[in-house]
């Protein structure tokens, strides 16, 4: 019930609480403050449930094959392309200066994005047995990257919807859900398919 309400088992939770605590940990004890194991408690669960509406913004993510998230940009409008959102990034400048070769790495890209040295993208229309199979393995490779970002949002639910918090505040809520995740990997966190609870529906 552990994982199923906060998406990390106990010595997981005792890992964060431990990156966290010199942080989390109030100076004085005026009010009765809560403990750092209280508040990461209560942040993974707010991360864990649903909220009430759509994200009205564009997230850009960059994700290995091993399932982690090795970028995250999350401050456009949600009409901004993803294709511009990277041209507009950092990491694509740190990319076009220091990628010479294939041993530097790939990114792959859907069709939305231009072909460049570093960024493979599929033929449009492939007319030989060699472009289809490109885009077969082209495909198969990056439906790998879409399941990441689905076993993102089943882990923690708040990412299916808007979260009614200022822009600044929702950043920071999806950048550390980004954290959560790789953390959840590093620990071999299992996954939990069903919903933790009916608090709330999403639209």
């Amino acid at each position: 019930e552990l994982r199923a309400r906060y998406r990390f088992g106990k010595e997981s939770i005792e890992y964060i609480t431990d990156l966290l605590a010199d942080n989390l940990r109030r100076k004085t004890n005026r009010n009765h403050p809560l403990s750092a194991l209280q508040q990461v408690l209560i942040a993974l669960r707010f991360y864990a449930i649903k909220s009430l509406c759509r994200l009205p913004y564009m997230i850009s993510l960059f994700a290995f094959i091993s399932g982690l998230f090795t970028n995250i940009v999350a401050r456009w409008p949600g009409s901004t392309h993803d294709s511009f959102m990277f041209r507009s990034s950092n990491l694509c400048s740190y990319i076009e200066e220091n990628h010479h070769s294939l041993d530097d790495g790939i990114l792959l890209g859907d069709s939305g994005y231009a072909l460049r040295p570093f960024m493979m993208t599929p033929y449009i229309n492939p007319s030989t047995p060699a472009q289809v199979a490109y885009n077969d393995a082209h495909c198969k490779t990056r439906v790998i990257i879409e399941q990441t970002f689905g076993r993102w949002k089943r882990r923690f639910h708040v990412l299916h919807s808007e979260i009614r918090m200022a822009p600044e505040k929702v950043c920071i809520i999806i950048g550390a859900c980004a954290v959560l995740h790789n953390i959840a990997i590093f620990l071999s966190e299992p996954m939990e398919d069903g919903d933790v609870g009916g608090e709330a529906n999403e639209d």
